[in-house]
């Protein structure tokens, strides 16, 4: 899934004032709770938005999700979880 945010939005979550401080910021903080932020961003924004993969700036890599920035200054936060996947199967 990909979701496209609020640059304000992001940028006083991760109390950062422009983008080239997110990948920093995301690497000193404990990851669950930069996926905790992340994941919040995500409940807030449209759901499956577009992203041209070719008009993409700059991409910041994190475990569960891919934060992308586009030439127009787009942010976009794409999800590497597969909700229907469980960490265990059934026993059914």
């Amino acid at each position: 899934m990909i979701y496209l945010v609020e640059q304000s939005r992001l940028l006083s979550t991760f109390d950062i004032t422009s983008f080239e401080q997110l990948e920093e910021s995301i690497y000193n903080m404990a990851p669950s709770m930069c996926e905790y932020y992340l994941n919040d961003l995500t409940t807030l924004s449209e759901e499956n938005s577009y992203l041209n993969r070719s008009n993409i700036q700059q991409t910041i890599y994190t475990d569960m999700y891919n934060i992308h920035l586009d030439y127009n200054f787009n942010i976009y936060i794409e999800t590497l979880i597969n909700d229907n996947q469980y960490e265990t199967e059934s026993l059914w």
